[in-house]
């Protein structure tokens, strides 16, 4: 990765007088010099090898994530069946929206401002920034699993038994869902993103797959949705102690032994607080379909667009990965003034996130069916939304970290505009076209606002930070380099 920024006529091409010999020999042998000129390169200090080293972490954390989490769902769809499996999902997705307000918008925040104090050696602010930011996230996940709960019990005679129990599990474990997602936030922001990922991405989902299939192996009745709840719980609870480790791992010495100053605490929950409007909208928006096809259609729809939601999904590997890497660093940049470091490492990130991106949307265009046929026979059935799901996360990807950018950089006001906006359109979109086009016109409807959303965003970093956050910015300085460019 950091060698694209070099010539691109490299010396890997044989030149027209290569002997076949010569070729093979090549081929069988590279010659020692590149690989340790490649070594070098990454071991360096620039920013193309702090984000091959930093983004390739993440993506190896990604791939693995991917295949614990991918297996997770194969198994439960298996074990559970589509009705349950899609019960399950219903009130999973209901947790994974409230768990967003119940973090306050303080994981972005906790990113930027872990990365800032830590380049400036604020060490007091940021011992003061991580008690409170726990302190508010407890108290916030308590209060809003009870009003969750409220709403259960209100609803209760509208809801299937076996979905409130659901509902009620993932209640109680809100509390600690929402404290992990700020611990790692914590360790990202030290610039560990590889760490950082590990608890929710690989360590829940592995405990929760091997709970499900020990209880599977002693149950004499068909596992439900309650119990794969309750697995879920037991695996948020480890996933909270591992990632307590790493933090207190990773903090310095020097952050510990420090007295806590909580006098900006102002300026924290301000900036949580708007990062809160995006987050939940961004939530609400990316699980809108599932809600309102669980509200209009019922729980076998819901695993069917699930099972292909999770394909598309994986798309956003190379998103992702760079982003975790990515976030802390534009803040330093932004914070030191380096606006043209800054336009270089999203461009590097642009070409980083299309090569992992449109092999992948190949991929699923081709073999989706297949694929989506390892859940059960039967969910072959949410294809034609796994089409419309795969063309609207290559738009998401393709355009960039622009939201990231947004936020890092004090633009998280137009960030939360746009994607209020979006949400609103999602939901509208939804509500015509389920019912027209039942889990399709979902995918088509999310598609829809995704395109929408990112456009807009890419729109306002042009022309206000007057960075291009595409492939495109290394296109045409490519070609300002070239010897015939008109200068």
């Amino acid at each position: 990765m950091a060698g694209s920024r070099g010539d691109p006529h490299t010396d890997d091409a044989p030149s027209p007088e290569t002997s076949d010999v010569g070729a093979r020999s090549t081929l069988e042998a590279p010659r020692p010099g590149r690989l340790v000129e490649l070594r070098r390169r990454l071991a360096g200090s620039g920013l193309g090898a702090r984000l091959a080293r930093g983004a390739s972490g993440a993506f190896a954390v990604r791939i693995a994530a991917a295949a614990v989490g991918f297996g997770l769902q194969v198994l439960l769809a298996r074990l559970l069946g589509a009705e349950q499996y899609g019960t399950f999902t219903y009130a999973f997705s209901w947790m994974m929206v409230l768990v967003v307000f119940a973090r306050l918008g303080l994981g972005n925040a906790v990113i930027r401002y872990v990365a800032t104090y830590e380049s400036t050696e604020s060490w007091s602010r940021l011992r003061g920034l991580l008690r409170r930011t726990d302190q508010w996230v407890l108290a916030a996940g308590v209060a809003v699993a009870a009003l969750g709960a409220v709403a259960v019990w209100a609803l209760r005679a509208r809801l299937d038994p076996e979905l409130e129990k659901a509902l009620y599990l993932g209640l109680a474990a809100l509390p600690l869902f929402a404290l992990l997602g700020v611990k790692e936030a914590v360790v990202r922001g030290f610039r560990r993103p590889a760490l950082g990922q590990l608890p929710d991405a690989i360590v829940r989902p592995a405990c929760t797959g091997i709970l499900v299939l020990i209880v599977f192996a002693g149950a004499a009745a068909p596992l439900s949705a309650s119990d794969a709840m309750l697995a879920a719980n037991v695996g948020i609870g480890v996933a909270l102690l591992f990632a307590m480790g790493l933090l207190h791992r990773t903090t310095p010495a020097v952050v510990r032994g420090s007295q806590p100053d909580v006098t900006a605490s102002a300026e924290w929950r301000g900036l949580g607080l708007s990062l809160l409007l995006i987050g939940g909208m961004n939530i609400l928006r990316s699980r809108t379909d599932v809600l309102m096809i669980g509200a209009f259609l019922g729980a076998t729809d819901v695993a069917f667009y699930a099972a292909a939601a999770r394909y598309a999904e994986l798309m956003l590997f190379g998103l992702q990965s760079v982003n975790v890497f990515a976030g802390p660093v534009i803040a330093g940049l932004f914070s030191q003034g380096r606006h043209d470091e800054i336009q270089r490492m999203v461009g590097l990130a642009a070409l980083a996130i299309a090569g992992v991106t449109v092999p992948l949307g190949i991929a699923l265009l081709v073999l989706g069916r297949p694929l989506l046929a390892l859940f059960g026979p039967e969910f072959t059935g949410g294809h034609a939304a796994l089409v419309w799901l795969t063309v609207g996360q290559l738009v998401n990807a393709l355009t960039g970290s622009v939201g990231l950018l947004m936020t890092m950089t004090g633009h998280h006001r137009s960030v939360a505009f746009i994607v209020a906006i979006s949400a609103a359109l999602n939901v509208l979109f939804n509500a015509v076209l389920i019912p027209i086009a039942g889990i399709a016109g979902a995918a088509i409807a999310t598609t829809a606002t995704i395109v929408i959303s990112n456009v807009a965003m890419c729109v306002v970093v042009v022309l206000r930070l007057r960075i291009d956050p595409t492939i495109l910015s290394l296109l045409v300085r490519r070609l300002r380099r070239s010897p015939g460019a008109v200068r």
